[in-house]
């Protein structure tokens, strides 16, 4: 199993480039993202339900379920073409949602954020339903001045230090056995037998390291 350190996170602003935990990004970005002038964008929080990864996008109002979704696949997720949903105590929002569905209503995801969390103090989003990545969506800003003008981010968390399994020293790579990923350092990979059920991939700053062989690429909006 990947030994992924679960304690105080951070990371740097992007506006001003002062570093901040997690804690206290959110206040220092309400003030930063206004020092100049008021904007019209939303300032969201996207994190892991589990493990110390996070990040701050700036978006317009008119920012819609689906494109955040599209976001998160770059950024953070996409390995295979899953499935994946967003939903609150309420609804839930779906690329193809079911008119008649069972249990909670069903909606498009080309419902706005805002529109979708009005009411709400945050959405949940789910990757893959089969090796689920979950995510908390939180609304906690507003007309702040976005660093571009669409889905921008501001903020990201610190890639986490990672142990090589043998060792203990920083690793470098992440090796498959059976789908089952180990991380090493670069000599502990050299000294490991030859096999031809093991494959590698890189360590990545995502909540979806290790799961479904995912190795990036990250690609930021």
């Amino acid at each position: 199993m990947i030994n992924i350190p679960t304690g105080k996170s951070q990371g740097i602003c992007r506006n001003c480039t002062r570093t901040f935990s997690k804690s206290s990004m959110t206040r220092h970005l309400n003030t930063c993202l206004k020092k100049e002038q008021s904007g019209q964008q939303l300032l969201v929080l996207i994190e892991s339900r589990y493990g110390p990864y996070w990040v701050y996008v700036t978006m317009p109002r008119s920012t819609s379920l689906s494109q955040i979704d599209s976001m998160l696949r770059d950024l953070w997720l996409e390995c295979c073409g899953h499935m994946s949903a967003f939903s609150t105590s309420t609804v839930s929002y779906l690329d193809q949602p079911e008119p008649n569905s069972w249990g909670k209503p069903e909606k498009s995801t080309t419902m706005t954020l805002s529109r979708a969390i009005a009411g709400e103090k945050s959405l949940r989003y789910e990757y893959d339903f089969g090796s689920t990545t979950e995510l908390n969506i939180r609304l906690v800003g507003d007309h702040v001045r976005g660093l571009k003008p669409g889905l921008g981010i501001v903020a990201r968390n610190d890639a986490p230090p990672i142990d090589c399994d043998q060792c203990g020293q920083p690793a470098s790579t992440m090796v498959f056995d059976d789908w089952y990923p180990a991380p090493y350092c670069a000599t502990c990979r050299e000294g490991l037998e030859p096999s031809e059920e093991d494959y590698e991939l890189p360590i990545v700053n995502s909540p979806r390291i290790g799961v479904c062989g995912y190795g990036g690429p990250s690609q930021e909006p």
